[in-house]
């Protein structure tokens, strides 16, 4: 987690030093754009646990290196103008959900899952850079408590969720992979129409 002074004013991505404590502070970085998005989620009901499905392609500013990279997942679906985690047991960058690398890891491609044998919600997700300085998000969740979207207007109904995770690898600026979309409310299920690149 990252604590600023409140009267320090920060550029993103960049790193500082207080003059109170001499600490370096280090805020994330936006990705430049999102080239290309698609989502899914499927409500809880009854006995029968939700599951979200997304998967991102982000344009960065420079190659990652993923053989050590760290993966913290904040938010999965937030809504902005009502509900606000749709997803129980996230809790968006104050309480993020650190995954475990597994298996094999190089430069270009790396896979997550969520700690410990028995988790739930259970979570795995994979990182693949693609040609020039294009990363790839897969994100999967399942077995999960997920509410329905309070702020569902117009036809077709639709809302605007957020998705966030924070990536660390080798480097020295951990980048926040950001998924803003419209998603249309449909019955026992949500799923991406749109998304601010």
């Amino acid at each position: 987690m990252y604590y600023l002074p409140a009267e320090i004013a920060v550029e993103v991505g960049t790193a500082i030093r207080t003059a109170q404590t001499s600490t370096t502070v280090v805020v994330p970085c936006e990705p430049r754009s999102v080239t290309s998005a698609k989502g899914k989620a499927w409500l809880a009901h009854g006995r029968h646990p939700g599951s979200v499905q997304l998967a991102a392609t982000f344009e960065l500013t420079d190659k990652v290196d993923l053989r050590h990279a760290k993966l913290r997942i904040e938010n999965v679906l937030e809504e902005i103008f009502g509900a606000g985690e749709l997803v129980a047991g996230f809790g968006g960058p104050d309480a993020p959900v650190e995954l475990r690398r597994v298996g094999h890891s190089s430069k270009s491609f790396a896979r997550f899952r969520s700690t410990g044998p028995h988790a739930a919600p259970y979570v795995a997700a994979t990182l693949e850079r693609r040609k020039g300085t294009q990363l790839a998000l897969s994100l999967v969740v399942w077995g999960a408590d997920v509410d329905g979207a309070e702020a569902c207007t117009g036809r077709p109904s639709m809302t605007e969720l957020v998705s966030n995770a924070l990536l660390e690898d080798a480097g020295d600026l951990p980048l926040r992979l950001h998924v803003h979309g419209a998603w249309q409310c449909q019955k026992r299920r949500l799923k991406l129409r749109e998304f601010a690149d």
